[in-house]
C-alpha cells in the first residue's frame, strides 16, 4: 500500500519528462538524475519564493541555459500538477508567488517577468 501511495504522489507532484505543459513549463531541481520535487525559484525582493512559469518550453530551456546552477531540468506542468501545486502552496506558511517569464519580443536575449499571485493564477489558468 505505501508503494502505491508513493507512486501516486510522485505522479502528481513530480512532473515526468514526458508531461506536456498545460499551459506552463517550469524548472525542477534534480539530484542524481531524478527530480527532487523542489521547484527552482528566482530571486525576489518582496516574497520569500517566486516560482517561474514559462511558455513555451523553448523559453524555459533558454532560461535554464543562462542559469549558473545547472542542477535543474525543464518540466511541463499539466492541469493535475498545477492543481496539486496550488493546494500545496495554499497550505504553506510563507509567501510564494509566480512569475510568468516570456522573452522580450523586441530582443530575444532579454526577459520580461510578469508577477502573478496565487488567486490570479487559479482564476486565469486552472480549469475547474
Amino acid at each position: 500500500m505505501p508503494e502505491i501511495l508513493s507512486l501516486q504522489l510522485s505522479q502528481t507532484f513530480l512532473p515526468h519528462e514526458s508531461v506536456v505543459g498545460q499551459p506552463f513549463w517550469t524548472l525542477m531541481e534534480v539530484e542524481d538524475g531524478n527530480v527532487t520535487g523542489t521547484y527552482k525559484c528566482v530571486p525576489s525582493e518582496s516574497l520569500s519564493k517566486i516560482i517561474p512559469l514559462f511558455y513555451p518550453k523553448r523559453v524555459a530551456e533558454k532560461f535554464l541555459s543562462y542559469m549558473i546552477d545547472k542542477n535543474a531540468v525543464v518540466r511541463g506542468i499539466n492541469q493535475k500538477q498545477l492543481k496539486a501545486l496550488v493546494m500545496m502552496i495554499e497550505g504553506m506558511k510563507h509567501d510564494v508567488g509566480f512569475a510568468l517569464i516570456p522573452f522580450d519580443l523586441e530582443s530575444p536575449d532579454k526577459w520580461m517577468s510578469i508577477s502573478i499571485g496565487l488567486e490570479q493564477l487559479k482564476k486565469d489558468y486552472l480549469i475547474e
